[in-house]
């Protein structure tokens, strides 16, 4: 029977399962039948699709929810939430994911409910990262003990999570104990889903600890499960599994066979990543078919950059450094490994910060100092050992290569000097942008909106203290995320910006009216701006315009697409500057030269120029302040 067809009838099994739960009276009423609905054991269905293979289990969980949607009471929203959650997860779109979770109301907090959304933030925390810091570390064991104490179904979750996380961390001792207790703890493990799941895992394990003898145990147990539940992708794995084995063997031809094998499944099954490609590339390394290893190194880095953009993989380049090395393409090599060697020496700084700091936290009270020596030691070593490589590599380089290595040198001092000007101007930028976000967040703002925010909840008014706390927590939000980019799109811009002045417009009740007018033409998600460039005006006009005026202030903010760039207007009919200069003045001068400044370093490096004005109304018999900024139009970052 084909797979896909024993998939579907697992999956309508397990449905009729979970809906015979309720009661066989046809004439109940319906209040007795969602009353029924909410007793299901909701848990129990979802630890059940763990013996599905993944399209099964998506299927089964989008055919739960789209019932529990239409209900009301409190766990089969709960359950709604969380199944939408991984749904979007299992969809690559982690932030709708992360915010659906936050949705999620589970009560107390010793239930599965709370547990399980506990693991499905951790598990979204450490999704894809090379190392899992301390602090993530110290959360996921403090909440499998109180899992453990509490006997809870999910337990299980938490020793599975737990394990990836220590083999992220090249601790595969206790990985190797985790993934026991996964297993033995797991409700379905003699399910075969489920064992040939803890069979891949213990080949990873031996894979690491260059264990051969139980690499090829535990990959025949798992090919053998496959062809019996005829599941292609599982399949799939065990031939790579069966490709490193074979490499490590010396049987190169069988390895390669294996690995294109492996390949052609998950491209046909739209499921290919970048490890697939690179051990692919390895294997013809190893037979010696260079041309054919460059190509596919550079599809895995490629795949890797598209998928997994903040997490690069350090191996994939030394893969590639080495295939040119055998190419006899010493500039290339020397490049790539360059780049390798960065990306290593980042991943081994991260592993030892996170080993270090969970010393510091488990052995504060005992000034246990000396450990801790002892790894910043071992870190400062191995970028000593990484260093003398690379050292080493270009010495034989230069030995190899003769007059190329001479001329090549030269090459490298002009590579060295441009460098050092480009860290130069990166420097100057992130202090700049340190002191642009020092004169942004007004400390003044801050304590007079929480002031008000207390202010509120004083008078009893909640849906107004609710409204006020989420935009002023989205403002923090969007400072702090925004101020780490050099450019975002119009559209956050906007956004940002219309909360803001929605939260001061709540702060000061009916002291001005907004309205922003945005040309017909301008695709506000295509072109970019820098973060927080209309705020500071914004904050001028309201805090110094509008505070001191008799009548209703009036802001108007216009962005225009124009032949030579974009323009935006910033114009209020506010009080105006004054004759004499007071200290909010002087600061207002002192954030317009930080602004100028942030214009010129940002647009300097792509030989444009950004540029505002300030223009007093008064002069043309009106009130207030009028700022024109004038932007070069940015549609690719």
């Amino acid at each position: 029977m084909p797979s896909a067809k024993i998939n579907n009838i697992t999956v309508f099994l397990l449905t009729l399962l979970l809906f015979s739960c309720g009661k066989n009276n046809r004439s109940s009423s319906v209040t007795e039948q969602e009353n029924s609905t909410s007793k299901k054991d909701y848990i129990a269905f979802l630890i059940s699709t763990d013996t599905l293979p993944l399209v099964a289990k998506i299927n089964a969980i989008t055919l739960e929810d789209s019932i529990l949607a239409k209900r009301k009471d409190s766990i089969s929203r709960a359950m709604h939430y969380f199944f939408q959650a991984k749904l979007n997860y299992w969809d690559s779109d982690f932030q709708n994911a992360s915010i659906l979770l936050d949705s999620m109301k589970v009560g107390h907090q010793s239930g599965d409910l709370y547990f399980l959304k506990k693991w499905a933030s951790l598990e979204q925390q450490t999704r894809g990262s090379n190392v899992v810091d301390a602090a993530v570390m110290k959360k996921i064991q403090e909440l499998l003990q109180k899992a453990e104490n509490a006997s809870s179904r999910i337990t299980y979750l938490f020793y599975d999570l737990t394990a990836k996380s220590f083999y992220q961390n090249k601790n595969e001792k206790a990985a190797a104990i985790y993934v026991d207790k996964y297993y033995h703890a797991h409700p379905y493990k003699e399910h075969p889903v489920v064992k040939r799941r803890y069979y891949d895992m213990i080949f990873l394990l031996a894979s690491r600890l260059d264990d051969y003898e139980k690499m090829a145990k535990y990959n025949k147990l798992a090919k053998q499960l496959a062809l019996e539940s005829n599941d292609n992708l599982a399949l799939a794995r065990t031939y790579d599994n069966e490709a490193q084995i074979y490499a490590r063997m010396g049987f190169y031809d069988e390895s390669l066979k294996m690995s294109r094998a492996f390949v052609s499944i998950l491209e046909k099954n739209n499921d290919i990543h970048d490890v697939a490609y690179n051990n692919l590339a390895k294997s013809f390394i190893n037979i010696g078919q260079l041309d054919s290893a460059v190509y596919y190194y550079k599809k895995a880095i490629a795949l890797n950059k598209k998928n997994m953009s903040d997490k690069p993989r350090y191996l994939l380049y030394k893969g590639l450094s080495e295939a040119y090395v055998l190419q006899g393409d010493y500039r290339k090599a020397y490049e790539t490994l360059d780049m390798a060697s960065q990306l290593e020496v980042k991943t081994i700084k991260e592993i030892e910060a996170a080993n270090i700091a969970e010393i510091e936290e488990k052995y504060e009270a005992e000034k246990k100092d000396r450990n801790i020596l002892t790894l910043k030691s071992k870190n400062q070593h191995n970028e000593d050992i990484i260093r003398q490589q690379k050292y080493m590599l270009l010495s034989g380089l230069a030995l190899a290569a003769g007059l190329l290595a001479l001329i090549y040198n030269v090459y490298q001092q002009k590579s060295l000097k441009q460098k050092n000007k480009l860290l130069h101007s990166d420097n100057s930028r992130l202090k700049l942008e340190h002191k642009l976000l020092q004169t942004q967040l007004n400390p003044h703002f801050v304590f007079n909106s929480i002031a008000n925010l207390q202010g509120l909840i004083a008078t009893g008014d909640s849906t107004e203290s609710v409204r006020y706390l989420s935009s002023f927590s989205q403002l923090l939000r969007d400072i702090l995320e925004q101020s780490r980019m050099d450019f975002i799109d119009l559209n956050e811009e906007i956004i940002s910006l219309e909360n803001y002045i929605h939260l001061q417009q709540m702060r000061y009740p009916n002291l001005f009216g907004y309205r922003i007018d945005i040309d017909e033409q301008l695709d506000t998600e295509e072109v970019f701006i820098p973060p927080m460039l209309l705020q500071p005006f914004v904050e001028n006009a309201i805090e110094h315009g509008f505070r001191n005026i008799a009548y209703k202030g009036e802001l108007i903010i216009r962005v225009e697409l124009e032949e030579n760039g974009l323009i935006i207007t910033i114009d209020d009919n506010g009080s105006g500057l004054t004759q004499q200069k007071t200290p909010s003045q002087k600061k207002k001068s002192l954030a317009q030269d930080i602004l100028r400044e942030r214009l010129q370093l940002l647009y300097r490096l792509n030989n444009q120029q950004a540029h505002f004005e300030l223009i007093e109304k008064k002069a043309f018999g009106k009130q207030g302040i009028s700022i024109k900024i004038n932007l070069p139009i940015i549609k690719n970052i």
